[in-house]
């Protein structure tokens, strides 16, 4: 028996495609061979625009999976703003125990740091590779961070921002400002800079093995300057308060793969 057509599209990338299957009456909630739902898996791949084909299309951002996550829950995991955004949907119809458990969890990834949330995640004392990838979305670079075969992007502190002002949560200018100045360091990097479409398909790339010295977590303030800035300007939009809708795009942003 092969492989289901809509999930077979979703790993392609393919969200006209998905869109429409969908139209046709595919079920937006199909599995894959392993019990893993097509929207789990446009997830890991951080592919926004089959994400958003799916939710229109009626896939369950809440669902309870398996392995006691959400589709919801993995969308914070990722540190992609832009999935964050299209996973929270309407705030009037979550749970208080829903909202809260977001939150903690999007305030545990900005807190403890992603290199540290990995390597707990994971166990492995390995090297961690940073590869730059292109979100087509927010028009601007980021990192995909890899570790132990798990990978995340790096905008798990606007994530937490995304999420604290869809709760309605508000913030003082200075931890704005000392969010949007934030920088974290790998204790010890092979960095990767890969000129690719997002989802893993590079078309060049260089390497160059790094060893950091510094702290794991160092706050860069530009002292006396009103106008400090995100290390990647999607942090920017989401530390400054973000739009709840995303930006716009000629393009759809291809994806990558996470946990």
């Amino acid at each position: 028996m092969g492989e289901d057509p809509l999930i077979a599209a979703v790993r392609s990338g393919d969200h006209n495609a998905v869109r429409m299957l969908l139209e046709d009456g595919a079920d937006p909630n199909a599995v894959d061979e392993q019990g893993v739902p097509a929207l789990c898996l446009a997830v890991a791949a951080f592919d926004s625009p089959v994400a958003d084909c799916l939710l229109s299309g009626g896939a369950d951002a809440a669902r309870r999976l398996p392995d006691g996550t959400t589709p919801q829950l993995r969308a914070v995991d990722s540190g992609s703003i832009s999935l964050a955004l299209s996973l929270l949907g309407d705030v009037a119809v979550l749970g208080e125990s829903t909202r809260t458990e977001l939150l903690a969890r999007a305030r545990q990834w900005h807190e403890t740091g992603a290199v540290a949330m990995l390597r707990m995640r994971t166990g492995s004392s390995g090297a961690v590779e940073r590869v730059l990838v292109r979100d087509r979305e927010w028009s601007t670079d980021r990192h995909e961070i890899r570790l132990g075969g798990v990978a995340v992007r790096d905008g798990h502190t606007g994530v937490l921002t995304l999420v604290e002002k869809h709760f309605g949560l508000r913030l003082g200018v200075k931890e704005l400002a000392d969010r949007a100045c934030a920088l974290e360091f790998p204790d010890k990097a092979t960095t990767t800079t890969t000129f690719g479409d997002g989802r893993g398909h590079a078309a060049s790339s260089r390497a160059s093995p790094v060893v950091e010295s510094s702290p794991p977590n160092v706050r860069a303030a530009t002292a006396g300057s009103s106008n400090a800035r995100c290390p990647g300007s999607a942090d920017a939009v989401a530390c400054t308060g973000a739009t709840s809708a995303k930006p716009s795009t000629s393009s759809p942003s291809p994806a990558s793969s996470q946990p």
